[in-house]
């Protein structure tokens, strides 16, 4: 090789070395960069020594060596401790730094070692400042808790823990313009941070007012940030009508009902301690409003955190009681407020029930509570609800049958309630509709008639659509008339004519006001054909309600000239009279049978709705062939029978009273 090649060879590896010697280094850590840059800044502005700045950048190395080498779901944790470090920025202050790098440890020296713990778990520094964890963020320095713990230090008696969180909170004290000071909260909670807490500035400045009774020598140290505390205290309250609300967060003027009464006595503990007369004013109107406007946290069930209308959870109910408790003796609107609320905290759920599409339940829920739903129908129901309406629905069954619905709700305290509703029915198509081929009015079925047939009354066509799949094609709905119509309205007749192709109709025209005249009788039975004219779906007619023994011969009379109208548009609609087997049955059929042969006319059938229970000569459903003998007897023949499903007596169990019995709820 020449020496001139054996030169090439050596500047190519030279400039190898060079290049590989400038390869990049890995990338920073998330929020590393910007938190460097706000320490930088703070200490050029003055806001923060040189010497406190290394100590910082100390705990930021610690962060990004973290950052690196620990699992993602340790990882995450620090790396949100150190973004919250860098977005303070420009506005880096020492307190500020105390409090951010003071909490970026606390997550360094936790995550180092372990994974996340439970949600709203505490841990505490070495001087006693509480960090409170919450899952998708870190551990957090929390103003309210760290006063609150200040207040146990005191209760304790605990000199030595007592100065040595008062001092570190002391540290951490962002002074505001206009005077006072506040603790900051540095995470992102619906606004931007950093956020203060009025309820934590009334509770801080309570909390340093103690200390200094506990502590002679630091007294006057202490008072004086009990004071600066509460100067920030009135530019964070908002007003309701009844006056001054404390603001839980300085961006909100949403009435927080704990926050209120927690600052209410936590204000006049300060005001009493100082001699503070301004405080001792804020806090008689603050009280005011309170009572004033405690009862609408109240639902009559349970009561609400705020008035945005968002139920408590149960924590803050039980803290609520508490509070109440306490102002009690001060106004007798707490200590009926106090009564309720402990009672809803021992109250079972109450429900309402409602009408509801085939194969649904809707019902009316008085608290917030846990509720599953279970049925052969389909799959058990298991949701966390608010008070109110709801509807649970499951799909058709596969199978006819019988599938009852039971239901539980648990609310927040454990309260339990259970009930057993109507059963979905469903019916095998062989038997779910009437002859399709329908007889002339009057002649007897065809011989391929089902023996049985099952319907299933609806409130309007809408509901039919989910009939169908249950195995339901007869439905039955009801028509009101008004004495003098000839015609119903364009709405009725359009809600006839939606239901579902193929379905039959069993309609009720119900008169509860009997026409007594020829020219009254004539109007219904207009009213009556043009109903049957133009609603393809109807199958049967059935004239309601049912007679009693006095009216039987006005009711045959209407019932008379309605099929006369009827048979004459549609030869192949049945008209039937109702019938009531629970009052005088046996006279009522006589008497009607005899009204009708008087009057030359025929019954196509008699819808039977039986007494629930056979008492006092009334007839059940066992009683359809005395129903028949007693038409026959007087008709000649008996007409066919339409039989309404039996309500079934029962007896609630007192542990289950309130499915039925609870306050009265919204409407439907």
């Amino acid at each position: 090789m020449s020496v001139r090649g054996l030169t090439g060879l050596l500047f190519a590896l030279a400039a190898l070395l060079v290049v590989t010697g400038a390869a990049a280094g890995p990338p920073p850590v998330p929020g590393e960069r910007a938190a460097l840059a706000a320490l930088k800044h703070a200490v050029a502005a003055g806001r923060l020594s040189p010497s406190a700045a290394k100590a910082d950048r100390g705990e930021i190395a610690h962060a990004v060596h973290l950052a690196r080498v620990l699992a993602s779901g340790q990882r995450l944790h620090v790396e949100v401790a150190l973004e919250q470090v860098g977005a303070l920025g420009r506005s880096l202050t020492s307190p500020r730094a105390a409090a951010v790098f003071g909490q970026l440890r606390a997550n360094d020296d936790y995550f180092a070692h372990r994974g996340p713990p439970r949600n709203g778990t505490d841990i505490t520094d070495a001087d006693g400042v509480v960090y409170r964890y919450f899952p998708g963020r870190c551990f957090e320095f929390h103003p309210l808790a760290n006063v609150s713990e200040l207040n146990a230090r005191v209760a304790a008696k605990d000199v030595a823990g007592t100065e040595r969180l008062a001092a570190a909170l002391a540290a951490r004290a962002v002074s505001r313009r206009g005077g006072g000071i506040v603790w900051e909260y540095y995470f992102p909670f619906g606004a931007r941070t950093p956020w203060v807490s009025g309820m934590a500035q009334a509770v801080g400045a309570q909390a340093f007012a103690r200390a200094a009774s506990l502590v002679p020598e630091e007294s006057a140290a202490f008072l004086h940030e009990a004071t600066a505390a509460f100067r920030a205290v009135p530019r964070l309250t908002t007003k309701v009508a009844a006056g001054p609300w404390i603001r839980l967060y300085s961006f909100s003027a949403n009435p927080v009902l704990n926050a209120q009464l927690q600052s209410v006595l936590s204000l006049q503990t300060y005001a009493t301690a100082t001699g503070d007369t301004a405080a001792s004013s804020l806090a008689t109107r603050m009280e005011q409003a309170a009572a004033a406007t405690i009862s609408r946290f109240d639902t009559g069930y349970w009561t609400y955190y705020s008035l945005a209308g968002n139920p408590s959870p149960l924590s803050y109910a039980k803290y609520v009681v508490q509070l109440l408790r306490k102002l009690a003796p001060a106004d007798p609107r707490f200590a009926h407020a106090a009564d309720h609320f402990a009672a809803y905290l021992q109250q079972a759920p109450a429900f309402k029930l409602a009408t509801a599409p085939v194969g649904s339940l809707r019902f009316w829920l008085s608290k917030p509570a846990y509720v599953s739903a279970s049925t052969p129908a389909g799959p058990s129901v298991r949701l966390s609800l608010g008070a109110g309406w709801h509807t649970l629905r499951w799909g058709a069954p596969k199978r006819g049958g019988f599938y009852p619905i039971s239901v539980t709700a648990v609310d927040y305290a454990g309260n339990r309630a259970s009930f057993a509703t109507l059963p979905i029915v469903s019916v095998p198509n062989s038997g779910n509709r009437l002859a399709s081929a329908r007889r002339s009015a009057g002649t007897a079925p065809s011989s391929g008639a089902p023996a049985f047939a099952a319907g299933i009354g609806i409130d309007d066509a809408s509901q039919a659509a989910l009939a169908g799949p249950l195995g339901f094609g007869l439905v039955r709905m009801t028509v009101a008339w008004q004495p003098g119509q000839t015609e119903p309205d364009p709405g009725t007749v359009a809600s006839l004519q939606a239901l579902p192709a193929g379905t039959q109709l069993v309609l009720d025209l119900n008169a509860a006001e009997l026409p007594g005249d020829d020219a009254g009788r004539a109007a219904l039975a207009q009213y009556a054909a043009s109903l049957a004219r133009q609603t393809q779906s109807l199958h049967d007619l059935v004239l309601a309600p049912a007679p009693s023994l006095t009216t039987a011969p006005a009711y045959a009379d209407a019932l008379a000239a309605v099929r006369v109208a009827v048979v004459a548009v549609r030869t192949d609609v049945g008209v039937g009279p109702a019938f009531d087997g629970s009052a005088t049955p046996q006279r009522t059929a006589l008497g009607l049978a005899q009204e009708l042969v008087h009057d030359g006319a025929r019954a196509d059938f008699v819808a039977f709705r039986p007494a629930p229970v056979s008492s006092g000569g009334a007839w059940t459903a066992a009683d359809v062939d005395r129903l028949e003998t007693a038409l026959a007897k007087g008709l000649g023949t008996a007409p066919l029978v339409l039989l309404d499903a039996a309500a079934t007596p029962a007896t609630v169990p007192p542990s289950e009273l309130g499915a039925y019995t609870g306050g009265p709820p919204p409407v439907d």
